[in-house]
């Protein structure tokens, strides 16, 4: 069999919370010589954790229970003045438009849970446990991905900043790489690299931005499909488990 060096990466400009503190995962040592096989050799920024330094997700709920927690930096506030006036004041997420000022009562009012995105999560990282894949927390290889399926090592990656940056942020870049994971089924084999399913593709400025990337530029020629195909369902919950159903069973 040919061999290969694929690692499917999910790209984002996503801003990290100012909360450091370490999620709660039992950390988990990786084999040096599996790391060095696998992966791309990238150069590390300053201060960024070793390589093989990763923290397994086994807690769900842990995991659940701190994406809800980031996830009420996003919601609007409501400020008393002086005068008796009020000030809206808002975190603006990346390609979103400016709310109205209804808008904005609206969401103060009726905060948003993102519970089809949490039960998303937890069936996506139960699924891709049954399947051998484990989910680990820590840095990848480039800074500019936060999320890595390697078909080689068997195992996905996400940053730190995407459980910081809360639970609709977590769950794209969870379900695009177990899409990337359903592609390699499709291919033949679990450590296969992946193919696209031929599924529709959808087209945005985020889309586009994201796969004009220079990283994507270095693998093989289906490369910029299978990234497009994985970009344009990873918002939708419950459809990367349903595509590992199908795949990978």
């Amino acid at each position: 069999m040919k061999s290969f060096i694929f690692v499917a990466t999910f790209l984002s400009l996503l801003v990290s919370s100012c909360n450091k503190e370490p999620a709660n995962f039992p950390t988990r040592k990786t084999d040096e010589s599996a790391r060095r096989k696998n992966v791309h050799s990238k150069s590390r920024t300053p201060g960024s954790n070793h390589p093989h330094d990763l923290k397994e997700i086994t807690n769900v709920s842990a995991l659940i229970n701190r994406l809800a927690s980031a996830d009420k930096r996003w919601r609007p506030k409501v400020i008393t003045m002086a005068d008796g006036s009020k000030r809206y004041t808002y975190q603006k997420r990346l390609h979103e438009g400016t709310l109205t000022l209804e808008e904005l009562k609206e969401r103060i009012k009726n905060p948003s849970n993102f519970e089809a995105e949490k039960t998303g999560i937890a069936q996506l990282i139960k699924k891709l446990r049954s399947l051998g894949i484990p989910i680990f927390i820590g840095e990848t290889h480039s800074v500019q991905a936060v999320g890595t399926w390697n078909p080689s090592s068997n195992r996905i990656i996400l940053r730190q900043l995407l459980v910081d940056n809360g639970t609709p942020d977590f769950h794209e870049a969870l379900s695009h790489e177990a899409i990337h994971v359903a592609q390699s089924c499709a291919s033949g084999s679990i450590n296969n690299k992946p193919r696209p399913l031929g599924l529709p593709l959808k087209y945005s400025v985020s889309i586009d931005e994201k796969v004009s990337h220079p990283l994507y530029a270095i693998n093989f020629k289906d490369n910029l499909q299978i990234e497009r195909e994985a970009y344009s369902h990873s918002r939708e919950p419950g459809k990367a488990r349903k595509l590992l159903d199908h795949y990978c069973n």
